[in-house]
């Protein structure tokens, strides 16, 4: 119902009730009879006629209201629209902006870790790795270590106690050298004397199963510093190439399989003898220093037997 209704309304609604005065004053005789007809019958008709067309207006009024209530809830309704839709794009912008393609990195909130550079095995051996200490460091304490226990230092006729004095002494020298506790010190000594092709070797270990020039490889066994080769070899056309053969095996190691890294080579040779068994035939040791003369090319294949130690060679070669 719009104002103009409203107004026609009240207006009847007057009407209606002077004519309800006026029907009483004119029952009680009280004004005169044809004048008061007179203006009860237009009071009354002047009532309806404001309430009929106060209320036909408001089917007008109602539409104009849904229609205004509808406005505004469109209106309502496209603003949310809007914003929704703005939210959208600046999320979608966002996106865009934030994912990296798979060349660039992402940065994480958080440190990551480091992995260890040195190829330690962090499961089998998580404490060495987590110090994360270069392989030319771990090795130089092995070998410190190493010589402390197994050098002319070590008391050897002295008592228990002494011996592990002695130990923990040593232990404790090397860990404050290297900035590490003892414990610390004694496993990176351990992990490099079951690993020490790998910590010699940039982090990759050597085969333990190479290929071999002349014969069949038996088995390769490392002692820290010290691999152990032992090959069944086969006879040859005379007694000297069936031994040269053997310098050529440790020649080939050294210069093409890795096993420079190793600062002694101990060489193991058997044969099968007419009775069926295996006997050792050659044996010798391969120094430091005879290694390095290999891999430069400075000796080569036969010329070995000149540069090996503890060379042994059974009699039943010579026969």
């Amino acid at each position: 119902m719009d104002t103009f209704g409203m107004l026609l309304f009240m207006f009847g609604v007057l009407g209606f009730w002077v004519f309800l005065i006026m029907f009483i004053i004119r029952k009680a005789r009280k004004v005169d009879t044809q004048k008061s007809g007179v203006l009860t019958i237009v009071c009354l008709g002047a009532s309806f006629l404001g309430i009929i067309i106060g209320v036909a207006s408001t089917p007008d009024s109602g539409v104009s209201s849904r229609t205004s209530v509808q406005t505004e809830t469109r209106t309502n309704i496209d603003t949310a629209s809007g914003e929704t839709l703005t939210r959208q794009e600046a999320v979608q912008e966002y996106a865009q902006n934030e994912v990296k393609s798979p060349e660039e990195t992402v940065d994480f909130p958080f440190e990551q870790p480091e992995a260890p550079s040195n190829g330690v095995d962090a499961n089998e051996w998580p404490e060495v790795a987590a110090l994360n200490m270069p392989n030319e460091m771990m090795i130089s304490l092995y070998k410190e270590y190493y010589e402390a226990i197994y050098g002319d230092n070590f008391p050897e006729d002295g008592n228990d106690d002494e011996i592990e004095a002695y130990e923990e002494k040593v232990g404790q020298e090397i860990a404050d050298k290297y900035g590490i506790t003892p414990n610390e010190a004694f496993l990176v000594y351990a992990y490099v004397s079951m690993n020490y092709d790998k910590a010699a070797n940039g982090g990759t270990g050597v085969s333990m199963e190479p290929e071999i020039e002349f014969g069949e490889l038996k088995s390769v066994v490392t002692n820290g510093a010290v691999a152990i080769v032992s090959v069944k070899i086969t006879p040859s056309l005379t007694r000297e190439m069936t031994i040269e053969q053997n310098y050529f095996n440790v020649d080939d190691l050294i210069k093409n399989k890795g096993y420079d890294v190793f600062d002694e080579i101990e060489y193991y040779a058997f044969a099968d003898t007419i009775q069926g068994d295996q006997v050792k035939v050659i044996s010798f040791t391969v120094p430091k220093r005879t290694i390095e003369l290999s891999k430069d090319e400075k000796i080569m294949g036969t010329m070995l037997a000149d540069y090996v130690n503890d060379l042994w060679i059974s009699p039943i070669m010579y026969k």
